[in-house]
C-alpha cells in the first residue's frame, strides 16, 4: 500500500503537475484544472446517484444493503400522525381520524401504517394515531403518553373503526416487560380491550416483534463479508418474547380480540405455543423496518386487509 502511494504520487507529480506547472499544459493551466474538477465533480455526483457504485456488489447482497439506507419516517406521517413521545395530543392532524381501519400504538406501529397504507390503494382508508415510545393502552409510561392513550380511546369511541390494529414493542415497554400467561389479565391492556370491544367489531392484537443487536442487516452484511454468503439464519437478541406473546395471547382469546404472533409469520422464526394465528388472518400489511433494528425481517400479514402478500424474512 506504501510503495503504492508513492508510485501514484510519482506519476502525479510527472504527468499532472510539472507539465501543468512548468511544461507545456502552462498556457492553460486555468482550463485544464477547471476542466479536471468538473470531472471530479461529475464522478463524484455518479457515484453518489449510483449509492455508491451499488453494481459492485453481488446481487445477492444488494437487497440487504438497500435495507441498511432506507428512511424510517419515509410513508409515515411522521408530525402528523406519528408524534413524538412529549408531542400534545392535540397535534394530531384531522387527517389521522380518517379511515374504517385504525392503527394504534408506538413508533414501530408507524411503520406497520406505512406497509399497511403501501398495500391499500388510498391512504384515506386508515387512520393512525402513533407516539414514540408509547405503547396503547399504557397508562404509567409518562404523562403525554398517558394522556395520548386516553384521547385516542375517547376518539375510537367517537369515529367507531370497523376495526383496530395495536402494536406495539411490548418487550421494551416497563409496563409489559413482565407479562405472562399468569399475570395477563390483570394488565391494564386487558381492561382497555374488554372496552375497546363494546365500541369496535374488529380488533387485532399484534404481539412482539424479534429485535436485533446490531440491526438484522448489519449482521446480515458483517457475516456476508466475512463468509462470503447470506446467513440460513440470526437469532434475534435474548428478550422475554415467549412469555410476553403468551400473555398477549391470553388476553386476546379471553377479551374476543383477534391475535396474531409475528414469529408466526417469520420464516425459521423462534418457537412460540402461541404461534398458530387463527385461520383467515394473513394480511395484516407490510411492516418495513423501524430504525433498522429488525433491518430485512420486514412483513407481518394477514388477510382482511389487504390482499395477498408473502410472510417472510430473509
Amino acid at each position: 500500500m506504501i510503495l503504492s502511494s508513492l508510485v501514484l504520487a510519482a506519476l502525479t507529480t510527472a504527468f499532472i503537475e510539472r507539465p501543468i506547472r512548468f511544461g507545456w499544459l502552462r498556457p492553460s493551466s486555468v482550463a485544464v484544472s477547471l476542466s479536471l474538477m468538473a470531472s471530479v465533480l461529475v464522478l463524484s455526483t455518479a457515484v453518489w446517484g449510483d449509492d455508491g457504485v451499488f453494481s459492485r456488489f453481488p446481487e445477492q447482497i444488494r437487497p440487504v444493503l438497500a435495507v441498511m439506507q432506507y428512511n424510517p419516517a419515509l410513508g409515515g406521517r411522521v408530525l402528523k400522525c406519528w408524534l413524538e413521545a412529549t408531542t400534545s395530543v392535540e397535534s394530531y392532524r384531522p387527517e389521522c381520524s380518517a379511515g374504517s381501519t385504525l392503527i394504534w400504538g408506538d413508533s414501530h406501529a408507524g411503520r406497520l401504517y406505512a406497509g399497511l397504507a403501501a398495500l391499500k390503494q388510498s391512504t384515506s382508508e386508515i387512520a393512525q394515531f402513533t407516539r414514540d415510545s408509547c405503547p396503547p393502552s399504557a397508562l404509567k409510561e409518562g404523562e403525554a403518553c398517558s394522556a395520548s392513550n386516553r384521547a385516542i380511546l375517547a376518539k375510537i369511541s367517537e369515529l367507531k373503526p370497523r376495526r383496530v390494529i395495536l402494536f406495539a414493542v411490548w418487550t421494551s415497554c416497563p409496563e409489559y416487560k413482565g407479562l405472562n400467561s399468569e399475570n395477563a389479565m390483570s394488565s391494564s391492556l386487558a381492561e382497555m380491550l374488554r372496552q375497546l370491544k363494546t365500541e369496535v367489531d374488529e380488533v387485532i392484537l399484534v404481539g412482539a416483534p424479534p429485535l436485533w443487536t446490531p440491526d438484522l442487516p448489519t449482521q446480515v452484511y458483517d457475516f456476508w463479508r466475512s463468509n462470503g454468503q447470506l446467513p440460513d439464519r440470526l437469532p434475534p437478541r435474548t428478550e422475554n418474547y415467549q412469555p410476553i406473546n403468551m400473555g398477549l395471547a391470553r388476553i386476546a382469546a379471553e377479551t374476543g380480540v383477534r391475535f396474531v404472533s409475528p414469529f408466526a409469520v417469520q420464516r425459521g422464526g423462534l418457537p412460540d405455543a402461541h404461534d398458530v394465528v387463527e385461520s383467515g388472518i394473513a394480511d395484516l400489511g407490510l411492516w418495513s423496518s423501524h430504525n433498522r433494528r429488525c433491518g430485512i425481517y420486514r412483513q407481518i400479514v394477514a388477510d382482511r386487509v389487504g390482499g395477498c402478500a408473502s410472510a417472510g424474512s430473509l
